[in-house]
């Protein structure tokens, strides 16, 4: 392969070999973290549901995330979590975002938004904008299936 550029599946299975070495520490390299799902909008609550089925450790996910941070503040939703992920899917409303964001900072919680895009590849919406604006980093993802994938490297 010398002198040749890599392909995009050379680069993956470089990733997967590498992540598979001998050399991997099997002790964490961290403290335990505690993460909070919240799906908004009609595509990240439905993701959210996908994500709640899987049983996935220290994973506390919110559904009707609007609902509970009128009644019971976005302060509360947060307590005890070390990180944030909202996600949404193209076309949702993430209205919701900046106020978890302004809740999330007060917390000291870093957010990370994850947007699902399903191979839509438009012009920037008005949501996507809202989104990059309410999380410290954002993922684009083309499936759902990142998602999980995504949450269980975390750690969950």
């Amino acid at each position: 392969m010398e002198g040749q550029a890599a392909t995009p599946r050379d680069i993956s299975s470089c990733a997967v070999a590498v992540r598979d070495t001998q050399y991997r520490i099997d002790a964490p390299n961290s403290s335990k973290r505690f993460l909070e799902v919240v799906g908004i909008g009609k595509g990240g609550e439905r993701m959210g549901r996908v994500i709640k089925d899987r049983n996935l450790r220290d994973v506390h996910v919110v559904l009707d995330a609007a609902e509970q941070a009128r009644g019971t503040g976005a302060l509360e939703l947060l307590d005890g979590a070390d990180m944030l992920f909202i996600i949404a899917c193209d076309g949702d409303d993430v209205m919701l975002a900046p106020f978890l964001k302004q809740a999330a900072r007060r917390k000291l919680v870093p957010v990370t938004g994850i947007l699902i895009q399903n191979g839509n590849k438009g012009p920037e919406s008005a949501g996507l904008a809202l989104l990059r604006a309410s999380c410290d980093m954002l993922v684009i993802a083309a499936s759902e299936d990142y998602v999980a994938d995504m949450l269980v490297e975390f750690g969950a």
